[in-house]
């Protein structure tokens, strides 16, 4: 009788465990990098700088932070930004893509130009983030996102700004991906002026970090998915299946990210949960108790900040 009974339930259960993962989310946060020119805005070598007036000459492409000024009219303090992100390993089709940064506090005082409005524009040339200075700073476009309207007092906060259509431009090949000056247009005086003032990628705190959040929606289990190229790097084995107290699950873990495991039942209700620490990448293999779950179809999950793969499997 079991023999027909199981077959049959993971016949009727597997798309439910399919679509129980359709909706994935990544945090796509590049680090500090070798600042030596080569860093092009991967998951380790993020690329970041800002350009000062009064210093024509100076790079501050390993600077812990991102600073844009308004235009000013009575001093040489006008600053811009300019950043990149590598979306070679992003999907291609997504729901949404949110630029996110970590600003600092602007809250001890401001005597002018205390409001202003900053801009995110395409960049339409190449440059390198320790060459880059105020006298020598890539051209771009017209703005694609704002105003953003940032005003004194501004409280330390975490922000997201929408960049889907510029995301969408940049990954099918309409607009080559130089990445995106921040600016403003705003013109007075700058007298402790107000800013677009955040962490870059080169802050020691990865928390701080600018990153993009790109949400997306695809079958994980099926292996011409967008997250394929993930799965076959991970080669995640679930064994034996079905399982009774015990089950061994062996994967590749990936270098350089933090990576956990969720096990839901086909509600998608987390059962189990554990984030998995080791210090040492590669060929993994674990045991995880489940003699205590009901019987039925469960999903499993692995998920790191590049991509997230899911099996099913039957706990008897």
């Amino acid at each position: 009788m079991k023999k027909k009974f199981y077959p049959m339930l993971i016949l009727l259960l597997s798309s439910l465990c399919a679509s129980a993962q359709l909706d994935s989310t990544i945090i796509f946060r590049p680090g500090p990098g070798l600042n030596d020119s080569t860093d092009q805005g991967g998951i380790n070598g993020g690329k970041d700088v800002f350009v000062h007036e009064t210093y024509t000459t100076t790079n501050y492409g390993n600077s812990s932070a991102i600073e844009v000024t308004p235009i000013s009219n009575c001093n040489q303090t006008h600053m811009q930004s300019f950043m990149q992100f590598d979306l070679t390993t992003l999907p291609d089709t997504v729901d949404s893509v949110f630029v996110g940064f970590k600003h600092l506090d602007q809250i001890n005082y401001c005597l002018s130009n205390c409001t202003a409005d900053f801009y995110f524009a395409a960049i339409t040339q190449e440059w390198y983030e320790q060459d880059v200075t105020y006298g020598n700073r890539p051209a771009f476009d017209t703005a694609f996102y704002g105003p953003i309207t940032i005003s004194f007092p501004d409280t330390a906060a975490t922000r997201e700004y929408n960049i889907t259509n510029m995301y969408n431009l940049w990954k099918s090949g309409t607009i080559p991906n130089y990445g995106f000056a921040l600016y403003s247009t705003t013109i007075g005086c700058n007298n402790a002026c107000i800013m677009f003032y955040t962490y870059s990628s080169d802050d020691t705190a990865e928390a701080n970090r600018p990153y993009l959040k790109v949400r997306f929606t695809a079958d994980t289990t099926d292996p011409s998915s967008i997250t394929s190229s993930f799965a076959e790097q991970t080669q995640v084995k679930l064994y034996p299946n079905p399982a009774n107290n015990e089950l061994n699950v062996s994967f590749n873990y990936p270098a350089g990210n933090e990576a956990e495991y969720i096990i839901t039942d086909m509600l998608g209700q987390a059962v189990i949960k554990e984030r998995i620490v080791t210090a040492n990448p590669g060929k993994q293999n674990t045991k995880i108790d489940i003699q205590r779950l009901p019987q039925g179809m469960y999903c499993y999950k692995l998920q790191t900040a590049r991509g997230t793969v899911t099996h099913k499997f039957l706990k008897q």
